[in-house]
Order: C-alpha cells, then structure tokens, then sequence
C-alpha cells in the first residue's frame, strides 16, 4: 500500500559544518510516539528528551506510591506520547534552524528519495532564474 504524499522542508547542512542536508515531514511521526525519548535522543534534541524522560519517571513514580491509578498514569502517558508524536517532528525543524540550517525548500512527495529528487530540481530552477540576466 502506498502512503499518500507528504510536503517535506530541505534543511542544508550548516555553511560551516559538513553536516548532509535532512529533509523533515509534516506528519505524524510513529518513532516519536512509541520510543519518545530515545526517538528525541535520535534526533539530538536533549531538552525535550530529557523533559520527556522526566515525566515518565515521575507518571511512574506517583502509580507506584499509589497517587495515580494505573489507568490514569497510562491515560497521561498515552497523551505524552501524543504529543511527542504530533509535535516531534516540528521541534525537530525549529531545532535544525537553530543550528543554522534553515529551511532552504519545499518537496511535496512519496517518500524522501522523491522529496530529494524534487528539492535538489526546484533549487537548481531557481539558481537558474537568479544567474539569468
């Protein structure tokens, strides 16, 4: 079954590094949902990893003590992760502009060899207009 197609931004690598270009999509991110903060660790954004790691620990210390039900710890934990997986990909994208790599382009795709492909072809479009006198 093929997904249907995603918009992606193009993030080059910083002028000063020899970092690869990422693309980041909008959409729901299912890594980030189901291994939280390791999926945070992944994308190296420590603040919110460890924020998520902190929460876990304190949902799981208040079932033990008795101050949450199972149930409502799993109910939170099942919202953390929500969150997690809504937002993710966005604090992803902020943090990659934070690191000078700013959002050079737009891909709307399949998948990411596709948003590549379609990325790398618009911005040589565009160089091409700006060199034209």
């Amino acid at each position: 079954m093929a997904s249907a197609p995603t918009l992606f931004t193009l993030h080059p690598g910083a002028a000063d590094s020899k970092a690869a270009p990422r693309l980041v999509a909008y959409r729901f991110s299912w890594a980030g949902f189901w291994l939280g903060p390791l999926w945070l660790l992944a994308q190296r954004l420590w603040i919110a990893a460890t924020v998520v790691a902190a929460v876990a620990v304190m949902l799981s210390l208040a079932v033990r003590s008795g101050a949450l039900s199972g149930g409502a710890g799993a109910l939170a934990w099942l919202l953390v992760a929500s969150l997690v997986g809504l937002e993710g990909r966005e604090w992803l994208r902020r943090a990659l502009i934070r690191r000078r790599a700013p959002i050079a382009g737009l891909a709307y795709a399949y998948d990411e060899a596709d948003a590549f492909a379609s990325a790398a072809l618009h911005l040589r479009e565009e160089d091409a207009e700006r060199a034209a006198p």
